[in-house]
């Protein structure tokens, strides 16, 4: 199976992958979990099919300032307290689905614009 994603760590994380064959014993022995399984699976693809809808109607520059923004949420959400997102831009550009070069010019024209501010593996926003 290929991974269609990636994580990145910035704190120790343990990570539990399980093999077709335990994922099938634990529905077999406990089918009280597929529930909850499939919940999580039906949030996971509900939130896909809302990204790609809303990728579909913005230009590329929003696209990538309201990525930066609900990036700079979760980061809130999980202690952060500047508006400085550590990422660096072959990571986002991945994130967002272009080249890190047309990515570069993204940030370029939301920093003319006042959004945000780029550095060394940072980003800030502003706005």
């Amino acid at each position: 199976m290929r991974a269609v994603g990636s994580v990145i760590a910035d704190a120790p994380t343990q990570a539990l992958y399980l093999s077709a064959k335990e994922w099938q014993r634990i529905v077999d022995e406990q089918p009280h979990w597929l529930r909850h399984f499939a919940a999580l699976l039906a949030e996971r693809f509900a939130t896909a099919y809302r990204a790609y809808a809303d990728a579909q109607a913005m230009t590329r520059d929003e696209w990538v300032h309201a990525r930066l923004k609900l990036v700079a949420n979760v980061e809130r959400e999980h202690g952060a307290c500047m508006p400085c997102i550590r990422l660096s831009q072959a990571h986002l550009a991945s994130m967002v689905g272009v080249s890190r070069q047309t990515l570069n010019a993204a940030l370029m024209r939301l920093q003319a614009r006042g959004l945000l501010r780029v550095g060394f593996r940072t980003i800030e926003l502003i706005a």
